[in-house]
């Protein structure tokens, strides 16, 4: 099922929400996981397009991540944009699973900012939901 305008415009919303009160786990589990399955790429891009605040927003959030790893967008050194995916190092020490091969790593070229923030959106928040599924829970014995 695809998600509402309202469903997408949400999730683009994550980084305005993200204040001290609540968690990017806690975000993510409300706004994007429920929609995941319906989101588009295309969705993602009209939304940040008509909002292109959302997009400085989702800037904002990656620059200041407390980690100097992890999925990244932006300008291209030639102009043009791009997603830059985490190396396979920090991947595997962040979910705890056995590094993916070298040639995972990739930087991948986007046509827009919108385009390179929208797979930025889903691929970040996709990471962030890997390793909150595998974080250990407290006092479920």
């Amino acid at each position: 099922m695809s998600a509402t305008a309202q469903e997408i415009r949400t999730v683009c919303e994550i980084p305005v929400a993200f204040k001290g009160d609540v968690t990017l786990g806690e975000l993510i589990a409300e706004r994007y996981l429920p929609v995941r399955g319906g989101l588009t790429h295309a969705d993602l891009v009209a939304c940040l397009e008509e909002s292109p605040e959302l997009v400085e927003a989702w800037d904002l959030m990656m620059a200041s991540k407390q980690t100097s790893g992890g999925w990244s967008f932006g300008e291209a050194a030639d102009g043009g944009y791009s997603v830059e995916m985490p190396s396979p190092d920090e991947s595997a020490s962040y979910i705890g699973l056995a590094a993916p091969p070298p040639e995972w790593r990739q930087v991948l070229r986007r046509g827009s900012m919108a385009d390179a923030c929208a797979v930025y959106i889903v691929s970040e928040l996709d990471f962030w939901a890997a390793v909150e599924q595998e974080r250990p829970r407290g006092g479920d014995s």
